[in-house]
């Protein structure tokens, strides 16, 4: 209904749910893809943040990730007599559950870490700034596989083909002419956890970020590894001894439809919180800046792996054995 000229509409804003009382179980979304105000943030001047993101949210599900280990030193000679700045990156993850975890569990997590450069070049390099750190390795890169389990089941007829196992991982082959009812098969299905060093935009000169990505053993219903630890690689430009940040994305994917539901419903509403970058001082000097996810002074503490050929570490003697 129209209201006539100079009618006064009642005034409904007070009907209307405050957001605070709405009930709503709200997981982990990209944080990449809102503006919100930095819930983790920096101290003034700080650097090496141990807690990177999750540790301020007790009560939603979450990814919580820390600095385990920060080592910044030199790869061997490139070839010129000299050698290469380099720092070696080992990230802890928690997978956080509200409530009765027992009924909701991680199925699918994804974390990005983009590195920058924060220092600027007296020396010339290019724009007055050094170039992004360059990934060298990433850890786990090779897929390590867990909760390996074998089984027999029975192929299914869907639109012409046969489709066999759990997502992500289905495999969906042609039928033959004959039925497949009553056939057999088997099929394997595991826990996973991958990487690979990624360049972050499609104007990156290099591989500029690190990506991981773990899923559970579905017909176990498993839930993906936690907690787990990643290990990065970086290089950075020669005479390049200052500051360079990281920023860390995550994105999950729940069990729970409500919590799906309530996921996009977040994404909507911008009640995600994103945290400060993480920066890194190769001005500290050669060593240890963070061992076992606690600062320190660099020449105060023996260092994890030697910083002067850091690239003769094996990145996986970091990562946590996945208990079968």
């Amino acid at each position: 209904m129209v209201p006539d000229a100079g009618q006064t509409l009642p005034d409904q804003t007070e009907e209307r749910p405050q957001s605070k009382d709405w009930e709503i179980f709200a997981p982990l979304v990209e944080d990449s893809e809102l503006d919100a105000v930095p819930c983790i943030p920096n101290k003034p001047g700080e650097v090496h943040r141990v807690d990177l993101t999750g540790y301020d949210r007790p009560d939603v599900p979450c990814v919580r990730g820390r600095l385990f280990h920060v080592v910044h030193g030199l790869l061997s000679s490139n070839g010129e007599g000299g050698k290469i700045p380099a720092t070696l990156i080992v990230f802890e993850w928690e997978f956080h559950l509200q409530l009765s975890p027992g009924h909701h569990r991680f199925r699918q997590v994804d974390i990005k870490v983009v590195f920058e450069s924060a220092g600027d070049s007296p020396g010339g390099a290019l724009n007055g700034h050094y170039a992004a750190p360059r990934v060298l390795e990433v850890a786990p890169r090779a897929p390590i596989k867990s909760l390996v389990r074998t089984r027999t089941v029975t192929p299914m007829a869907v639109g012409g083909k046969i489709a066999l196992g759990f997502a992500p991982f289905v495999a969906v082959e042609t039928s033959m002419a004959n039925s497949a009812e009553g056939n057999t098969t088997s099929m394997t299905d595991y826990r996973l956890i991958t990487g690979i060093p990624v360049f972050s935009t499609p104007d990156s000169s290099h591989a500029d970020a690190a990506t991981w990505t773990l899923h559970e053993n579905e017909s176990l219903k498993s839930g993906v590894q936690s907690p787990v630890r990643t290990a990065v690689l970086v290089e950075r430009q020669a005479g390049d001894c200052g500051k360079f940040s990281a920023t860390v994305k995550t994105k999950a994917e729940l069990s729970s439809l409500r919590a799906r539901a309530a996921e996009k419903f977040r994404k909507w509403t911008g009640l995600v919180p994103v945290d400060d970058k993480v920066y890194f001082d190769a001005g500290v000097g050669r060593g240890a800046a963070v061992i076992g996810g606690r600062k320190h002074w660099v020449d105060r503490q023996p260092s994890p792996c030697d910083a002067g050929n850091l690239e003769t570490e094996d990145l996986l003697k970091f990562l946590i054995k996945d208990e079968d």
